[in-house]
């Protein structure tokens, strides 16, 4: 196969291993040029882990062009871009409390939302139970990449969306 004048390399395409060795190199590359560009300017703002007292993690702030992003562990924002402080008192104050509430989820390529529920998160993929509790589901939940899905914690807008797909795809 051919792509653009050269041959393709089928096990780079989206979802293989290849392209997820090259987002892990991405963000160690990053984590690097944040590190040196913090070293010669100390003051430049990077993102922030935030920890309870205990040291769980709560989740990260991170720079933005108008100012500082609450995000979960699993990167997802948490309300919109405020300052410094607000943001850091956002994830203070949801940061774990908001894993037990509904969320609402969509796949690559769809346009409806599901309201789901987190069972379990992880930095890079997270399990969840569709709140439909008619829609076939494993018991346990099904876990899903965080790079092929949207997760949000307020309810978006569904009335500009095609409605939400009755029965959600199965994973195998």
């Amino acid at each position: 196969m051919w792509v653009g004048g050269r041959e393709a390399i089928v096990a780079d395409y989206p979802g293989s291993s290849g392209e997820r060795d090259g987002i892990a190199w991405l963000r160690e590359s990053t984590a690097k040029i944040i590190a040196a560009i913090q070293e010669m300017w100390p003051g430049f703002p990077a993102p922030e882990d935030v920890r309870r007292d205990d040291g769980e993690l709560l989740g990260r702030i991170v720079p933005t062009a108008g100012g500082w992003q609450a995000t979960t562990t699993f990167a997802a924002p948490l309300g919109g871009v405020t300052g410094h402080d607000e943001a850091m008192e956002t994830l203070l104050t949801l940061g774990m409390s908001c894993l037990a509430e509904p969320w609402w989820m969509r796949g690559d390529g769809e346009t409806g939302w599901r309201e789901v529920e987190l069972m379990e998160v992880r930095s890079d993929r997270v399990r969840v139970r569709w709140a439909d509790r008619m829609l076939e589901q494993p018991p346990s939940g099904q876990w899903f990449e965080v790079a092929d899905v949207e997760l949000t914690y307020e309810q978006p807008d569904i009335s500009q969306a095609d409605p939400p797909l009755t029965q959600p795809p199965m994973k195998r």
